[in-house]
């Protein structure tokens, strides 16, 4: 995710700032856009959506710490500067929106996780692996809990639960390797 001038970090999302703001169509064509299957790195959508989400939130984080700052000084250009904050505290939130609930989404599609060639379902095993691995935050994860709205999006949670304490059980107890990426993602 990156907001201003190009040229953005290899595998954001670009966008430019316009006056009068960007519509949640043109938000929602950008990120669906970015995470088509041919324009990802070996194919992992999780971990590059998991990826953008992060640099969203440091951006939200930055304007937020901006903001503060900004709304302590009383001059004429540091509410400009408070202004063009706002914009991207607003655009980096959105988009941190957009991105949770494309992650939903993609849980959903797995449907009751039945699949003919992955057991639980592609997308959730890719998400647990990401979870495993760190590139799954606890921001994503608040953030797609905020985007969870339906008995489908419930139940995709359940499924998640139960196969991040079914691999876990899976660990022999006295194995000192392969507890880590189930315990990480359980962790969250």
């Amino acid at each position: 995710f990156a907001v201003g001038v190009p040229p953005a970090p290899p595998g954001a999302i670009q966008i430019m700032l316009v006056r009068g703001g960007i519509s949640d169509g043109v938000l929602d064509a950008a990120v669906k856009s970015r995470f088509t299957s041919g324009r990802l790195k070996g194919n992992n959508w999780c971990v590059e959506l998991g990826g953008c989400h992060g640099r969203a939130m440091a951006m939200y984080q930055e304007a937020d710490r901006e903001q503060e700052a900004a709304s302590q000084s009383a001059d004429a250009a540091t509410a400009a500067a408070h202004s063009a904050t706002t914009t991207r505290r607003t655009l980096s939130r959105r988009c941190r929106t957009k991105l949770a609930t494309l992650m939903m989404h993609k849980l959903e599609e797995d449907g009751d996780g039945d699949d003919l060639y992955f057991e639980g379902g592609l997308q959730r095993g890719e998400f647990l692996r990401a979870a495993g691995s760190g590139h799954v935050s606890s921001f994503l994860l608040e953030d797609m809990l905020d985007a969870t709205r339906s008995a489908e999006g419930a139940q995709s949670w359940e499924e998640l639960l139960r196969r991040s304490f079914a691999a876990l059980s899976e660990v022999p107890l006295d194995s000192v390797v392969g507890l880590d990426a189930p315990a990480r993602a359980l962790e969250l």
